[in-house]
């Protein structure tokens, strides 16, 4: 969306990535030198443990970032399409893992 705005694209230069489910490993260096020259920070919610803490954690972001603008937002979902849609959470309270039924 960000991309289709005239404003924006006269002040920033929109660098993407993949999601964090997506990216190889070794473009995670890539990625942090892009995060640590940005100006305006988009990160995707992740918690900092995810696929072996290998520096995808919105936090860890949030930490190259320095000085930029880091911008959040809540996960938050639209019950019109998945009106069922929930996470199944184990003992500890984490989504995924090991389950036992």
């Amino acid at each position: 969306m960000l991309s289709t705005n005239e404003e924006f694209t006269k002040r920033f230069e929109l660098v993407s990535f993949p999601a964090v489910h997506e990216i190889p490993d070794a473009m995670v260096p890539e990625l942090h030198r892009a995060v640590a020259d940005a100006a305006v920070v988009v990160p995707q919610r992740v918690q900092e443990d995810y696929r072996g803490g290998i520096g995808l954690g919105t936090e860890t972001l949030a930490r190259i970032a320095g000085s930029a603008t880091v911008v959040r937002w809540p996960s938050v979902y639209w019950a019109g399409y998945f009106p069922d849609l929930f996470y199944l959470r184990n003992a500890e309270g984490a989504a995924g893992g090991r389950w036992s039924i």
